[in-house]
């Protein structure tokens, strides 16, 4: 007589794989907090960024800070996520998302990338309100990561560029305190900028403060503050200016020359005008 053997029953591993078939993922916005940043973060330095577009999530100001902050060591990481953030409809990042991605950028080198959100930053700043407050934002953040503080002579060179002068003095006046001096390129910058509104008082306050700091000026320097001083008709200073410079071993070019020129003929002086270019020539 044949024996019936018993039906085994299911294995637990068995059981296990088809309850995970009907298993569902939780909707990411109902993660606690910790637990969707900690996944964002996973998947960025893992560079999974299809599978990050794919999560469930809204993006906020808070968001993006906070993977900011855990990820500041992880420049690419924290660039892809910011332009992701960018890329949403209805969100823009904050300034406070900005600054403090510039500081990572720039800790990273990637100088290119950090002047490019720079003047993005710098077309946020529509009013004196909104620049002081980038640049005590970007103070905090340079205090709170320990970041090089590089990114204030960036700063003040996309200001000057852009003409935003009263921003870049408000950099150059402050950012001493951080333990940055302006470099030689951001201070011709701002003095170029500054000759050209006219403001010749302001601009020589800002090159004796250079000279201070033991900022060597260069034949562009040089030929922006002979412009300066011939154009607020004050040729005998340009001239002594020139003098000052020659005596410490500095050349001047044809730019400072012409200067003096068109500084004494605006006077009524050709003669003399005619002199100074013979002198340099």
């Amino acid at each position: 007589m044949l024996r019936h053997s018993p039906i085994p029953s299911p294995s637990p591993l068995l059981s296990s794989l088809r309850k995970s078939i009907h298993w569902k993922p939780r909707h990411e916005s109902n993660l606690p907090r910790p637990e969707l940043h900690d996944r964002i973060s996973r998947l960025l330095i893992l560079r999974r960024f299809d599978a990050l577009e794919k999560l469930n999530f809204h993006f906020s100001d808070s968001l993006v800070d906070s993977i900011l902050v855990k990820l500041k060591l992880n420049p690419e990481a924290c660039l892809n996520f910011f332009q992701l953030a960018t890329k949403q409809p209805n969100f823009t990042p904050d300034v406070k998302s900005y600054c403090k991605l510039v500081h990572i950028l720039s800790r990273a080198r990637m100088y290119d990338e950090t002047r490019s959100y720079l003047n993005e930053l710098a077309c946020l700043c529509k009013n004196n309100y909104t620049s002081f407050l980038v640049f005590d934002e970007l103070v905090r953040i340079y205090k709170d990561f320990k970041f090089s503080p590089l990114v204030f002579d960036m700063i003040l060179k996309v200001y000057a560029e852009k003409g935003m002068v009263k921003n870049a003095l408000h950099v150059f006046d402050n950012m001493g305190k951080y333990g940055r001096k302006p470099s030689l390129r951001s201070c011709n910058s701002l003095l170029s900028n500054l000759a050209k509104r006219g403001e010749s008082y302001t601009a020589v306050l800002v090159y004796d403060q250079m000279r201070r700091l033991d900022i060597v000026p260069d034949v562009f320097t040089r030929a922006i503050m002979v412009n300066v001083y011939c154009k607020a008709g004050k040729v005998e200073r340009a001239v002594e200016f020139v003098k000052e410079m020659e005596k410490l071993g500095f050349e001047l070019n044809v730019v400072s020359y012409n200067s003096l020129v068109d500084g004494y003929v605006s006077l009524g002086d050709v003669e003399r005008g005619e002199r100074g270019f013979e002198v340099y020539e």
